[in-house]
């Protein structure tokens, strides 16, 4: 069964809407309302008001999929957006800086990738999904027909054969330039499938998951959701296989040839008050133990009183005391000079993994505090810390990775405190990926976001399908 394969994009014109940066953006799951605000302001052309739903440029309601359908249409008809001409493999790379100053580079390519689930599948979830938001996304592709933003799956490529072909298909200069919307700098290289490159890396693509499914690093809501699509057309008489409704628009990167980050996913605890203090303190106290600055290791300790005024570093700690102890760990910024490390108890940590231990490293912690301390709290559904149905008296949770942004919301009195976590490995999520394990929802945070604008996939167009060479 071939799981890849080369689609014709559908591009931005620039004769049209100008520069490149102008309409792209992140995809929709991290952007809040300012956020869109702010993109649509650059162009009123920006994808964004695609991918969350707007149902105008001038109306800020979110979801509306037939009128988003009905524009994305017309924006084709009029040459906004145009389909390349022959199937292609679209090859990114992206440089960009963490907040540690540290610098990178991801080289991924956009390409199709078999939708579905059960023994063919081509891909491997690791996170749990929360149903409203995967409904939303089966609402937008029924109505739309479209992949406005790319999914992120990493490849088994323990020869590096992948990373070569993507490094191989960047010598040439790249067709378009931009700097990227989360930061850094992107560069985008189209190769038609048939192509010296395109088929060096269709071939590497095809061979990298034959047997092996990719691993959804990000998109699981917009993979379940293009599932779901694929099976109910299959339903139907005559879906050929090159269907554009059987495949889904995902940036493929090598598993072993770097350049991904994952970051961890604080943890945001409201509403703010002495009442939502103390109910955590309780939870957290009926699993995790007060580490004494004797547990610590000795570089926290000397850094202790520094910890607040730089998140980095507390967050830096965290990793640094989990490494130390080798079980689940988390730092509780309380207020403007208080952060507790606490720690699981070893005894517990010992039965817990003597009977069935569910993950493995630091993803352990974060499933630790949602089965256990959090499991009272819910997901906030607003950028500003509103509760699930906008009751600000809720138990609620927002989610980051920036320890900055986590520390400042405690300080400002708007969350009643922040629970810093540990860093999950890419190994990690490898295991629970293949051993069939969900993690809790925000338990990673790659890094960086793939980019929605550079390429969109029209579900009414056939694709390519590749198969590995030799077949």
């Amino acid at each position: 069964m071939r799981r890849v394969a080369a689609l014709r994009g559908v591009r931005f014109q620039p004769a049209r809407v100008g520069s490149l940066e102008g309409v792209i953006a992140p995809p929709y799951d991290v952007v809040t309302r300012r956020h869109i605000q702010e993109y649509m302001e650059r162009n009123p052309y920006n994808v964004i008001q695609l991918d969350v739903g707007l149902a105008s440029t001038q109306d800020l309601r979110l979801g509306s999929w037939d009128e988003v359908g009905t524009r994305f249409r017309q924006w084709l008809d009029a040459g906004v957006l145009a389909v390349d001409p022959d199937p292609a493999v679209y090859v990114v790379r992206h440089r960009y800086r963490l907040m540690d100053g540290s610098d990178h580079v991801l080289t991924f390519a956009l390409v199709g990738l078999r939708a579905g689930q059960g023994p063919e599948r081509a891909a491997l979830p690791h996170e749990r999904t929360v149903a409203a938001v995967r409904e939303d996304r089966i609402r937008q592709l029924r109505r739309c027909r479209a992949h406005f933003s790319p999914i992120l799956a990493l490849v088994s490529d323990p020869e590096l054969a992948i990373q070569r072909a993507l490094e191989a298909a960047c010598q040439a200069p790249p067709g378009a330039t931009a700097a990227a919307p989360d930061g850094g700098q992107i560069e985008l290289w189209v190769h038609p499938a048939e192509t010296g490159p395109g088929r060096a890396v269709m071939d590497a693509l095809a061979a990298g998951v034959d047997g092996h499914p990719a691993i959804i690093a990000d998109g699981h809501h917009r993979y379940e959701a293009a599932c779901e699509l694929a099976a109910q057309e299959a339903k139907g008489d005559g879906v050929a296989e090159e269907a554009g409704a059987r495949w889904v628009l995902t940036g493929l990167a090598s598993l072993e040839g770097g350049g991904l980050s994952i970051l961890p996913v604080h943890r945001i605890v409201g509403p703010p008050g002495a009442s939502t203090v103390e109910r955590l303190r309780l939870a957290l106290y009926d699993h995790f133990l007060t580490l004494s600055p004797a547990e610590l290791p000795p570089s926290v300790r000397e850094r202790q009183k520094e910890m607040v005024a730089d998140p980095i570093q507390a967050a830096r700690a965290v990793a640094e005391i989990r490494r130390h102890l080798g079980r689940p760990v988390a730092g509780v910024v309380w207020g403007p000079q208080a952060i507790e490390w606490m720690a699981v108890p070893a005894k517990a940590v010992w039965r817990g993994n003597a009977s069935a231990p569910d993950y493995s490293g630091a993803a352990a912690d974060v499933a630790m505090l949602h089965q256990g301390p959090l499991a009272a709290w819910r997901p906030a559904v607003d950028g500003d810390g509103a509760a699930p149905g906008g009751a600000r008296d809720q138990q609620w949770i927002r989610y980051t990775p920036d320890p900055r942004e986590a520390v400042r919301m405690v300080i400002e009195g708007a969350a009643a405190a922040s629970i810093l976590v540990a860093p999950i490995h890419l190994g990690d999520v490898r295991d629970a990926a293949a051993a069939g394990r969900r993690m809790p929802e925000k338990s990673t945070y790659f890094y960086p976001k793939l980019t929605s604008g550079l390429v969109i996939q029209d579900l009414d167009l056939p694709v390519q399908p590749w198969a590995p060479p030799g077949r």
